[in-house]
């Protein structure tokens, strides 16, 4: 199954973007963190394709890994919130992972991803959480 991640916009306080698998009808919100030449513990991830298998984390619980991200490793799809540059004075719930949200607000002052849990159980649902998957991140 192809999933495909197309980044919007991005700020300081993080990358927001769609995540879209047609094939199951799945379309969500996704946060990551900004853009900082894929530096790890502070930077979402390249564009470009990458496989997601299952996998069970010991914070998270079960998600997926994704694969082969270059110069990274423990790259998850899960839950949470915020993903912005710690280093500017904003939150994260983020060290490079991808987090789904049902859709945009802010918590606090600081632009965020909300009821991801919601969206989580809907992409684990759809695509289901013991199958893999390729992701094709784009950027507009």
């Amino acid at each position: 199954m192809d999933v495909f991640l197309i980044r919007t916009d991005e700020s300081d306080q993080g990358t927001f973007g769609r995540l879209i698998a047609p094939e199951v009808a799945l379309s969500i919100h996704l946060i990551e963190l900004p853009n900082r030449d894929n530096e790890v513990g502070f930077s979402r991830i390249p564009a470009g394709d990458y496989i997601c298998k299952p996998y069970k984390s010991p914070k998270f619980g079960r998600c997926w890994l994704v694969t082969n991200v270059p110069g990274r490793s423990a790259v998850l799809f899960h839950k949470g919130n915020l993903a912005g540059d710690t280093r500017k004075g904003y939150k994260t719930h983020s060290r490079g992972c991808l987090l789904p949200g049902w859709y945009q607000g802010k918590i606090g002052a600081q632009r965020a991803i909300l009821n991801s849990t919601r969206a989580f159980n809907e992409m684990a649902t759809k695509i289901g959480l013991s199958n893999s998957f390729k992701l094709k991140i784009l950027e507009l």
